[in-house]
């Protein structure tokens, strides 16, 4: 059958088997999963009910015997084999139906790693596997959610067979994970949406180096925590999320997609850690500052992705409030978080070309951690943390990127701009400096990058606006599009 399907495939000539097919198949065997799966594939229609002539339950039906010539074995090889048609011809619940009973099988082998492997490779030849990547994800995560809500303490779970469970230093909290799975949580931490984020973890940490389903999982951490915000974890359970995210941070600089998903990462760091670190102490400094020990770590910064989540959730998570004042302890954070701060600063090396090439999308965040701190406090704390050596650096670097003398993406340069604008003026003296820095050549810059100027050119003097409309030579009249654009905004 399988020989007869791939003819097709290669010749595109359906009409003789769809009938030959027809003929052959007699009531009984469409009602076996895998000949109707079979028949929807050879149906050259797209609105075939793939659920309606194979459900869940059909397939759960077919037998185990027989090893890799079983009918489940064959029958998740076909759907995998044909993956990208059945993408094509089904709705997503039909999909996810198909996926779930591939990657049920895996699980029952022992062998879901693989299997969620080659089902991504085979949806590597739809034009886009991103529904796949989501549904794999969901399926899988289910298949963990069950593990762990089984009610026999020694359950274990084919999903980890072989993995190690992530290590902290000088501590190793289990030998397995596939041995000690109840361990990954205890009973104070039954609650559904726990349970769920526990799975999502323990499915990230597996496939942690799959771009496009380590971005699910973190995605739907942030929505799950966002569920329940009063789950109480046990100091096991506690000492395993740390260790999930220190190893979740070392790989981020091998994800393509990073740059896409970093502020996620630091979302969910700042909802899972930041509780755990927050009850560690009853200092006044910790509870005004939960991740002081991202601020006195001893070693340099290093513009990591690392490095960028932890500076991110610094500003998420420090009651930047009760920081506003003298007292003698509120003084010593924010003096701590200053020379943070610089030293986060002198790491940026915006005169090495390859450098800025390599982490200059990273530098966004010098621009906008500022709208962490809340409106009210946010001049008086800018003023402290800022020395006047940092402050004059961060006002060059912006102008620099500006004018276009450090080539930055868009979001460098959109953070960039709007720093200048909102702050340089009332943190520096002169509140005109913008006028300095905007000539044709830096707005066209601006402009062709796809950064909104409205707001910029609004703040412009009448003066300065009838200056640059005075000052068109014929050079820029041959960039038509851009200046007409800037000209009419003008």
């Amino acid at each position: 059958m399988e020989l007869l399907l791939s003819v097709i495939c290669y010749h595109g000539d359906e009409s003789f088997l769809e009938v030959w097919f027809e003929q052959v198949l007699t009531e009984e065997l469409k009602r076996c999963p895998y000949f109707s799966v079979l028949s929807i594939l050879l149906n050259s229609g797209t609105s075939h009910p793939f659920v309606e002539s194979v459900n869940f339950s059909d397939l759960q039906e077919l037998s185990h015997e027989g090893g890799h010539s079983s009918p489940r074995a064959q029958m998740t090889d076909l759907i995998l084999t044909y993956l990208p048609s059945l993408h094509g011809r089904c709705t997503e619940r039909q999909l996810r139906t198909a996926v779930d009973f591939v990657l049920r099988h895996g699980s029952e082998t022992n062998n879901v790693s693989f299997t969620v492997a080659k089902l991504i490779n085979c949806a590597g030849a739809v034009a886009d596997d991103t529904l796949v990547c989501q549904l794999a994800a969901d399926s899988v995560i289910r298949l963990v959610l069950e593990q762990l809500s089984a009610s026999t303490s020694g359950c274990s779970v084919n999903i980890v067979e072989d993995q190690k469970l992530f290590k902290k230093e000088k501590q190793r909290v289990s030998e397995e994970l596939s041995n000690s799975i109840d361990f990954f949580l205890d009973r104070s931490l039954k609650k559904t949406s726990a349970l769920k984020a526990a799975a999502t973890m323990l499915f990230a940490s597996i496939f942690k180096s799959d771009d496009k389903l380590f971005a699910v999982c973190i995605r739907k951490m942030n929505a799950l925590a966002r569920r329940d915000d009063h789950t109480a974890l046990s100091p096991a359970a506690s000492t395993i999320i740390e260790a999930f995210f220190d190893d979740c941070l070392n790989s981020l600089e091998g994800l393509s997609n990073v740059a896409a998903i970093w502020r996620d990462v630091a979302a969910a760091l700042q909802v899972f850690i930041v509780p755990i670190k927050g009850k560690s102490t009853n200092d006044l400094p910790h509870r005004l500052c939960r991740v002081l020990d991202f601020v006195e770590a001893p070693a340099s910064y290093s513009w990591a992705w690392r490095d960028v989540v932890r500076l991110l959730v610094l500003f998420m998570s420090t009651n930047w409030e009760l920081l506003d004042c003298e007292e003698k302890q509120q003084r010593k954070i924010v003096e701590k978080i200053r020379t943070f701060l610089s030293s986060v600063l002198s790491a940026v090396a915006w005169k090495d070309e390859e450098v800025v090439r390599r982490v200059s999308q990273r530098w966004s965040i010098l621009f906008s951690c500022w709208e962490y701190i809340p409106r009210s406090v946010r001049p008086s704390l800018m003023k402290r943390l800022l020395s006047e050596e940092d402050l004059e650096f961060l006002r060059k670097l912006s102008r620099r990127i500006i004018v276009g003398k450090v080539k930055v993406d868009k979001a460098v340069l959109e953070s960039a701009l709007s720093f200048y604008l909102k702050y340089i003026p009332s943190l520096t003296d002169g509140a005109r400096q913008l006028e300095e820095i905007l000539n044709w050549e830096a707005l066209v810059c601006l402009q062709r990058a796809g950064v909104p100027l409205d707001v910029a050119l609004a703040q412009l003097s009448v003066g300065k606006s009838h200056s640059l409309q005075s000052s068109i030579s014929a050079s820029w009249m041959e960039i038509t599009r851009n200046f007409c654009r800037l000209l009419r905004v003008l």
